[in-house]
């Protein structure tokens, strides 16, 4: 059974992936854009950039730009795995408490209309971890959250020990697409 075509042109599982990531990479660049452009309008028209107004949008940027960083390593994780190559870890001792509020932060500065409550007992929680695959989790985990709430709410996003570590993010109301589910980061929680 051969690729589906389009015309003349075969359709392969690559253009599919590259269409969906060329797709997921307009979102963060249109936020650049429009923050890069609304502080540039004030600074043509010979006001005052806020403090204020200006720290929101170098973080609306920021966010956006994690997001763009995270996945464009998914597409290279991808491209390794495609090539039959192993995915290298880098394990190290990550405070996943500390990880999940920076996560959480970024999320707020670029999603305002939803509102992030954080609890995190203990303060700290450290694991032998790859932090940045972690931060991607979160980071996938975060989106869904803001993806499946109705036009802002609350997201709760809940860290705390039992026998392995363990994360539970939820959007309410709760959208049964989108049910809470505990994530079992590491075994080495403490």
């Amino acid at each position: 059974m051969g690729f589906p075509q389009v015309g003349d042109t075969p359709v392969t599982h690559t253009d599919d992936f590259l269409v969906s990531v060329s797709h997921d990479l307009q979102q963060p660049l249109a936020l650049i854009k429009g923050q890069v452009q609304l502080i540039q309008r004030q600074l043509a028209r010979g006001e005052t950039v806020e403090a204020a107004r200006l720290e929101q949008g170098l973080g609306y940027v920021n966010a956006a730009v994690i997001r763009m960083r995270s996945m464009l390593q998914e597409m290279l994780d991808n491209a390794m795995e495609q090539a039959g190559q192993p995915l290298g870890l880098l394990v190290s001792p990550v405070d996943l408490a500390a990880l999940t509020r920076e996560a959480v932060s970024e999320h707020r500065l670029a999603f305002d209309l939803h509102q992030f409550v954080v609890e995190a007992e203990p303060v700290e929680m450290w694991a032998m971890v790859d932090g940045a695959r972690v931060q991607r989790v979160l980071e996938n985990l975060l989106s869904n959250a803001v993806k499946y709430s109705p036009a802002g709410g609350a997201i709760r996003v809940t860290l705390g020990t039992t026998a392995i570590g363990v994360l539970l993010i939820r959007n309410f109301p709760v959208d049964t697409r989108a049910a809470s589910a505990p994530l079992a980061l590491s075994s080495q929680c403490t």
